[in-house]
């Protein structure tokens, strides 16, 4: 090969590449791309308020299960049940407003 017939080579290669280059992405790929991303984070950002409201339902359970259990030992097994099922308000200012409905009448 000659000198000349090299460079043009080169040259033709050199704009080939650089003409690749100069392309712009797809927009609709970019669109989907961006989605994509925004859903990603729409579910992870859901999993993670969903991660917190389990861990603060164990951590309100595991209250009442401590409350009933001292309850009970005191004044002698299903006591708690018995008691609040008489005064349902002292139980919801306990465990919040609503929470005798929810967790003792079906």
């Amino acid at each position: 090969m000659t000198a000349k017939a090299l460079i043009l080579s080169v040259v033709a290669l050199a704009a080939c590449a650089g003409g690749a280059r100069a392309q712009s992405p797809d927009p609709t790929y970019v669109q989907q791309q961006q989605d994509y991303q925004n859903k990603q984070q729409q579910y992870q950002d859901a999993q993670a308020q969903y991660e917190h409201q389990q861990t603060v339902y164990r951590h309100r359970l595991a209250g009442y299960e401590r409350a009933r259990a001292a309850y009970d030992a005191d004044h002698g097994e299903g006591a708690f049940y018995r008691y609040y099922s008489v005064h349902p308000r002292e139980y919801d200012a306990l465990y919040g407003a609503g929470a005798y409905g929810r967790d003792f009448e079906p």
